[in-house]
């Protein structure tokens, strides 16, 4: 017989019944048996015989349960069948493709002597940044479930463990595990970080160590503590992503969680492992798998190219400035009197002071010509303020250099502009800007029509003869 194969439980129940005889309440005592030998089997009885390991509960529960660990019992024994299989499968790949890894790496385990990290406390912490109300609670019951079985499932196959614990993360984005994992670094695993292993691990890699960071956790947790210690290789588990979702499955190797005793003999602040010892107590066959588990801790973005539409595949040799481009421009604002135009003239003669003439339509009201609104519009508007504080008493001077306005309406054929007016900006105008519309929830139709709709084709017939040079002169590419 194949002793990798795990030997089927001994399920033992009892049932009590009360005086009426009606079963009231059922006492279940479960007792499990992995051992061949007669003391275990003696041991188990004893145990489930035991009034100390009984579990009252009502009937529905009891039954709940008693269901729930035939399910998992019978998919244990299913996949301890299929295990051997895959050892072996895994052992010869292992064995063709091994390599012999760099004698300077040093391997540090990062449980015990960094920090306490357990499995399923990240994975609480996932699920319950999930994105929706639902999906939270969901895969929160999943956790808990999990959480219960995790024992058993831990005596029998900590690699197994490992792998049913990370199946709640299924359909969860890269980028949002990612996010998750830098915040679970920061906020639950960086202020309990044990200050002697932390001390030691620096002075190693001060040394010039290459060292490589060894945990049970995520990549996406584990490589913010590499980061943050200043190493630079790290074996964790990874999950496997599918169109930037992950699936569920880990990736090989598993990084199982360490035995039950680890806590009392592994605690120390020196983490080092020697690297064959510490293939075995990951479950891996031979040094050369550990070296190939090695992953970096700064993780691989891709470098996506920007969707930009060259027109007469004509591209920019160098980068674009603003302020040259900008640099002795003559630029007509239309709507300078809205919340837009007004932050847009601030802004541009703050920041671009190189720029040439900023002419500004404004419609002449009934009482109010279009310069004593704009007047109006610097001494009322605060997002004046930092230009006044910067030239002082120069401001106007500063504003009538680089201002002028003109009274037009861009709902009017040629904006209304005079002949002699609009001919002017014809040959000097280099762009027009138009941030005018009607904003109002129930205008009349007529008025947004005209405002919001004929403004564009006004516009475009006035500087339909507008001279056409470029902002910017674009470079040809050598052919």
């Amino acid at each position: 017989m194949n002793r990798s194969i795990p030997r089927p439980m001994i399920l033992w129940l009892r049932g009590t019944k009360s005086s009426q005889g009606s079963e009231d309440r059922l006492g279940y005592s479960c007792a499990f048996q992995w051992s061949s030998s007669k003391a275990a089997s003696r041991l188990a009885l004893s145990m489930a015989e035991s009034s100390s390991y009984e579990l009252f509960a009502t009937p529905a529960v009891c039954r709940f349960v008693l269901w729930l660990l035939l399910f998992t019992i019978g998919c244990f024994v299913c996949a301890g069948q299929f295990l051997p299989m895959a050892q072996v499968k895994n052992k010869a790949v292992d064995q063709s493709n091994s390599k012999p890894g760099p004698a300077s790496r040093v391997y540090w385990r990062a449980e015990g002597s960094l920090l306490e990290l357990s499995t399923v406390r990240p994975m609480a912490f996932f699920t319950w940044n999930a994105q929706t109300f639902s999906e939270r609670w969901m895969r929160r019951g999943l956790v808990l479930l999990i959480a219960i079985l995790r024992p058993f499932l831990y005596l029998m196959n900590r690699a197994f463990a490992t792998r049913v614990a990370h199946t709640v993360l299924r359909r969860v984005s890269r980028d949002r595990l990612d996010l998750l994992g830098e915040e679970y670094f920061q906020y639950k695993l960086q202020p309990y970080l044990k200050p002697a292993g932390v001390k030691k691990l620096k002075e190693l890699v001060d040394s010039g160590a290459d060292v490589v960071l060894v945990s049970q956790g995520l990549e996406q947790v584990m490589r913010p503590l590499a980061r943050h210690l200043g190493v630079k290789w790290v074996i964790a588990n990874r999950m496997e992503f599918r169109d930037g979702f992950a699936t569920g499955r880990l990736l090989e190797p598993v990084i199982r969680p360490r035995g039950l005793f680890a806590r009392l003999t592994g605690g120390g602040a020196n983490g080092e492992r020697d690297a064959a010892k510490l293939a075995v107590d990951l479950g891996l066959h031979s040094t050369g798998a550990l070296h190939a588990a090695v992953i970096p801790a700064a993780r691989h973005m891709p470098v996506l190219e920007r969707p930009i539409v060259y027109f007469n595949q004509v591209r920019h040799k160098g980068s674009l400035s603003v302020r040259k481009t900008f640099a002795g421009k003559n630029i007509l604002l239309i709507g300078v009197t809205g919340f837009i135009g007004k932050v847009w003239l601030a802004n541009t003669l703050m920041d671009l002071p190189e720029v040439g003439r900023i002419y500004l339509l404004i419609r002449r009201q009934k009482s109010n010509p279009a310069q004593l609104r704009f007047e109006k519009l610097i001494e009322e508007s605060p997002v004046f303020d930092p230009l006044f504080e910067r030239h002082g008493r120069g401001f106007a001077e500063f504003i009538n250099s680089h201002v002028e306005v003109v009274a037009g309406d861009v709902s009017q054929p040629d904006l209304g502009l005079g002949p002699e007016i609009a001919q002017g900006l014809r040959e000097n105008l280099d762009l027009v800007i138009n941030s005018s519309g009607l904003t109002d929830f129930n205008p009349d139709l007529r008025d947004a029509l005209a405002t919001n709709v004929d403004a564009a084709p006004n516009m475009c017939s006035t500087f339909a003869a507008v001279k056409t040079t470029p902002l910017a002169s674009p470079e040809v590419p050598d052919v």
